[in-house]
């Protein structure tokens, strides 16, 4: 661990980031064990946690009486310090999650749609419930509510809150989204792109801890990427890193909802399967379900032509992530969204086109797996946007 110097203040804020992400990805710990972790001086480490206590940021726990003598005071994070409320748009759905400062989920709702709908109806249903969520809190929890993340996919100014284009989702062009809901409910808004959103919470809640390299594919009605380096969001010179569902696989096929044709959103995303199953037999074979879903149905009653549409459909995506491993090298590639219920049809034909295309030095493959996270994933993500800053300063976590 690097000692850092310089401005007191600065160095303040960076102690208590390293004794809380001690404490919060390494579980209770005594002030000898938080000294050791961090590469604090026992002094330091005094006022640190005496801070973090007059806060009420941590709390002690029982002791562990192991050996002789007096056991030494163990100090936890206290989960009820703060919650974080995060909204996960979707061209057919919002979720909403509630998480506390131990990354414990408090509260989670979501609402799916039998279609695409547009950006204010989104918004009503997510207000409401926001509102839903927040009611279920206990009192003294609402009291605690340190702010709301959005997580909506496209085109974002972040810094002045502004969804300025989401190609996926009429209605959502310029649309001063942080401003509204901070008219609504008086607390810090937080604005992020989804797969962004979905990239953080493998970061806090996936595997993420573990690996400080890797891939998050969102692979829903579009195609979004997360790419994480360094434990770190990678967002590019103009916050546009990670369009993956508009790079080019089938130059001068379909024209994608970007303006351009043969986009991989075109031949793989859920709206392209739902455009796909509306030339299935569905009456035939009882399917009653729409969109991707009745591929998916179709394809597990042994309909052929689905089959062939859910296998193209992961051979595209497949090779997108051999592209992107081949670029940026991850340790890992994970899955989430709701293509990824499609089931093995799809996520073999990923793997195994993937695998067919990577570059494998000393014959390491890089693993392609599922995400622990479910539906909740883009939520749980924009959750911890307006309580990073209790874990992270100035690119320093650890």
């Amino acid at each position: 661990m690097n000692n850092l110097t310089g401005n007191a203040t600065v160095l303040k804020r960076v102690n208590r980031v390293r004794a809380l992400n001690r404490l919060r990805f390494g579980g209770p710990a005594s002030r000898a064990q938080l000294a050791r972790a961090t590469g604090l001086d026992a002094k330091t480490i005094t006022n640190v946690i005496g801070e973090l206590l007059r806060e009420r940021l941590v709390t002690p726990r029982e002791p562990n009486a192991v050996g002789r003598g007096r056991p030494a005071e163990r100090l936890a994070i206290n989960p009820d310090a703060a919650i974080g409320i995060g909204v996960d748009f979707g061209a057919g759905q919002v979720t909403v999650a509630a998480v506390d400062l131990e990354g414990n989920t408090r509260q989670r709702l979501r609402e799916e749609f039998s279609a695409p709908k547009e950006a204010r109806f989104l918004m009503r249903r997510a207000v409401a419930a926001v509102e839903q969520c927040i009611a279920s809190l206990p009192p003294p929890q609402r009291r605690r509510l340190a702010g709301i993340g959005l997580a909506v996919p496209g085109i974002l100014d972040r810094s002045g809150g502004i969804v300025r284009r989401a190609v996926n989702i009429p209605g959502f062009h310029n649309v001063p989204i942080v401003a509204e809901f901070q008219k609504r409910f008086s607390v810090p808004v937080v604005l992020e792109e989804a797969s962004r959103a979905a990239a953080l919470a493998e970061i806090w809640f996936g595997s993420g801890p573990r690996r400080r390299d890797f891939i998050c594919l969102d692979l829903g009605y579009g195609i979004g990427m997360g790419v994480v380096h360094d434990g770190w969001l990678y967002r590019g010179a103009n916050e546009m890193g990670g369009e993956i569902g508009h790079t080019i696989v089938q130059p001068g096929g379909a024209r994608c909802t970007c303006g351009k044709r043969g986009c991989l959103e075109t031949v793989a995303s859920g709206k392209a399967l739902g455009e796909a199953a509306r030339k299935l037999p569905l009456k035939e074979l009882g399917i009653e379900s729409h969109g991707a879903r009745a591929v998916s149905d179709a394809a597990g009653a042994g309909h052929e032509p689905a089959r062939h549409t859910l296998t193209q459909a992961g051979r595209a995506i497949g090779m997108a992530v051999a592209n992107v491993v081949n670029l940026f090298d991850p340790q890992q590639v994970i899955l989430n969204g709701g293509l990824t219920k499609s089931g093995p049809l799809l996520i073999d034909a990923i793997r195994r086109t993937a695998a067919s295309h990577m570059i494998h030095p000393r014959g390491r493959r890089c693993p392609i797996e599922l995400s622990r996270l479910g539906d909740c994933a883009g939520a749980l993500g924009a959750a911890m946007l307006p309580m990073r800053a209790y874990f992270e300063f100035d690119n320093i976590r650890l």
